[in-house]
């Protein structure tokens, strides 16, 4: 069977563009040096390859760890065993593909 085009995914999984967007402001932070306007029309002109991608990881936190914080919790845990509130604190203004890169280098996925 041929793999799926990521407009065939989007409107399989999604329904359209315009929804998978909405669906990714529910959860995704909108940066503090933005206008939240911006942040959405930046998102509705992202070719739907990222827009999949972001929800995936989205997705993929939420199931193996419950919420980002929890796997901010993993990735400190991963490298400092006793624990370190200022990388913790660093790791919370990463985004989330970066944050999900950081987890695989620390086998945490």
């Amino acid at each position: 069977m041929q793999k799926k085009s990521p407009l065939q995914r989007v409107r399989d999984e999604h329904g359209s563009k315009e929804e998978l967007v909405e669906s990714l402001l529910d959860v995704l932070e909108v940066p503090e040096d933005e206008d939240p306007l911006d942040f959405e029309e930046r998102l509705s002109t992202a070719p739907n390859k990222k827009l999949l991608r972001l929800w995936d990881y989205h997705e993929l936190v939420d199931e193996k760890f419950g919420s980002r914080g929890g796997l901010i919790d993993k990735i400190t845990t991963a490298r400092f065993p006793g624990g370190n509130p200022d990388y913790a604190a660093k790791l919370e203004t990463m985004n989330l593909p970066r944050l999900v890169g950081l987890a695989r280098d620390h086998d945490v996925l």
